[in-house]
């Protein structure tokens, strides 16, 4: 059949639906009797490559989920008004929407593999939402309500984009516009489908130099922001795995103070306050980063002794298999010998005297054949609960080292955590001494009997109402070291019930897997012995079928 489907019978407006999707593959297939056999076997949906539905006056794009191998989606000349349900479409290269009513790009997210973009000849006014469109080569949007020159700029990102049309468009209306288009989107190659000269490139650069350096001023700022904050992403996923995430930066010490509005309110005391604040700080940081450095250490160990033992078992489970393919082989040469004996026997030249014996020898043959057949599932099985025995010892020597670096990681991770609090502690031991000074300075300013007590008096409001009562005072050192106490509580056990959950269901999935696979093992030794049985006896049932029927091979996977 052909690839491009195309259907125009559609009279009224209307959503594509299952009828007229299927109608336009009939349409388009293969006619007379190959079309009957076509219809008969059926159409499966996910195989079509290229879908063109056109001049149908469609207005909603639907059940088009059905049809996840499509490359090329051609829905031009109707009425849609809104790009939407073709975000499981993620094999499409080409999309033409061209000659419709979409006012906005939207819900292309997940066709990251679109190489050419069609809208020409709608309603839109901005170029957005192709961010993840990083294959897209071919863009046309001529014909549209686009009229800032940010539209353009917003293209600069697209590094693959060589070929563009914004032709029709009010921004286009500026008599340098192409020249514009050229200097700031030097990755095109072709605009309107003309292919853009050497020397209209330099010319364009040169009449915007200026305005160009400064961008990519701006846009190289943008850019060292960006990989600065992608390293520090990469940074913090591999802490996650490391199951130390949250502290690198001061990020734990930082979330004890932006969740302690008392914390905050207490360092408004001042140069004192602020220098016991930078103390701990620094002490709490660098624990904090040692708990990173063993975090990262001990994953690696870990990683280091997984890939250990999935090497070690995939190498033990290779040589079991050919281990146990020679054992299939083997009986494979046996029966071929057993097979050979009966039809020796059947193609013998004797008399009707030599019956009995030949039913003698019948009888001993298969004996031996059933024989062999005990002996083989006999081998086999002994090497399954071998094998299997020896990945339960494997598996369990596994999950004891993995358990004492685990246990190793926890408690060295606990003790940095108790230095913590220590730390903690400290802090709130000095603050308090600071704000208790404070605190008296205060209530001699607010008597009177300094000479400074105007200059003492001016405080933050919000220090204020710590400073009428000292056992309101004390009531907030107390509340913000509690929560400060709470969180790096609470950050400890996340990670030992992290670490421990995942170790147990690493293990739990370990011992699942090998005990389902012993079970598919013995089940196939048996289907497998079953199935040459059952061959055997039906074979021996039609002495005929010994001379035209030789054994079949079983499927490749004991």
């Amino acid at each position: 059949m052909e690839s491009s489907l195309v259907y125009k019978e559609l009279k009224e407006p209307g959503v594509i639906d299952e009828t007229l999707i299927y109608n336009a593959i009939i349409e388009q297939g293969p006619k007379e009797e190959e079309g009957r056999l076509f219809k008969e076997q059926g159409i499966d949906l996910k195989e079509i490559p290229h879908l063109r539905l056109e001049f149908l006056d469609i207005y909603k794009i639907d059940h088009l989920w059905m049809m996840t191998g499509l490359t090329k989606l051609h829905l031009c000349n109707n009425i849609i008004e809104e790009i939407e349900n073709i975000e499981m479409l993620t094999e499409l290269k080409e999309l033409d929407l061209s000659f419709n009513n979409i006012q906005k790009i939207k819900n292309l997210e997940t066709l990251t593999k679109l190489e050419v973009l069609t809208l020409f000849e709608n309603k839109i006014e901005v170029v957005e939402n192709l961010d993840h469109l990083k294959k897209l080569t071919v863009l046309s949007v001529g014909n549209n309500k686009i009229s800032e020159f940010d539209n353009v700029i917003y293209l600069r990102g697209f590094q693959t984009l060589k070929s563009l049309n914004m032709a029709g468009n009010p921004v286009c209306e500026d008599p340098h516009f192409l020249q514009h288009i050229i200097a700031y989107l030097p990755q095109l190659k072709y605009y309107e489908y003309r292919m853009i000269s050497p020397t209209q490139k330099e010319e364009s650069r040169t009449m915007y130099l200026k305005d160009l350096k400064k961008l990519e001023r701006e846009e190289n700022r943008l850019k060292e922001i960006r990989i600065a904050r992608e390293k520090e992403e990469e940074a913090e996923r591999i802490n996650e795995i490391a199951f130390v995430e949250g502290l690198r930066g001061g990020g734990l010490f930082n979330q004890m103070f932006e969740n302690d509005p008392e914390g905050r309110t207490l360092l408004l005391i001042g140069d004192s306050a602020h220098e016991v604040y930078n103390e701990f700080k620094k002490l709490f940081c660098e624990t904090s980063n040692e708990i990173i450095a063993l975090g990262l250490q001990q994953e690696e160990i870990r990683r280091a002794e997984i890939e250990e033992y999935e090497a070690a078992t995939k190498l033990a489970t290779e040589q079991n298999y050919l281990e146990s393919r020679k054992i299939v082989e083997d009986f494979h040469e046996e029966k071929q010998k057993i097979v050979g004996e009966l039809k020796s026997i059947l193609v013998r030249d004797d008399d009707d005297e030599s019956v009995p014996d030949i039913t003698v020898s019948f009888h001993g043959i298969s004996e031996s054949f059933q024989e062999l057949c005990l002996r083989t599932w006999t081998s086999l099985m002994k090497k399954e609960l071998y094998f299997y025995e020896s990945c339960e010892e494997v598996n369990s020597t596994f999950e004891r080292n993995l358990t004492e670096m685990v246990n190793q990681f926890i408690e060295q991770a606990q003790s940095a955590f108790t230095q913590l609090r220590q730390y903690q502690g400290l802090f709130h031991e000095n603050l308090s001494d600071v704000a208790n000074k404070f605190f008296t300075a205060f209530a001699v300013a607010a008597s009177g009997a300094a000479e400074s007590s105007k200059e003492m008096l001016t405080v933050a409001a919000e220090l204020q109402q710590f400073m009428q009562d000292r056992e309101v005072l004390m009531n907030a050192l107390a509340t913000s070291h509690d929560l400060h106490m709470l969180m790096i509580d609470q950050r400890e056990d996340k990670l030992v019930s992290r670490v421990r959950s995942w170790l147990a269901n690493l293990v739990d999935n370990i011992v699942k897997e090998e005990v389902q696979r012993n079970r598919d093992t013995v089940t196939e030794i048996n289907h497998f012995l079953d199935f040459e049985r059952s061959e055997f006896e039906e074979t021996t049932s039609s002495p005929l079928s010994l001379i035209i029927n030789m054994p079949h091979e079983m499927p490749n996977t004991l």
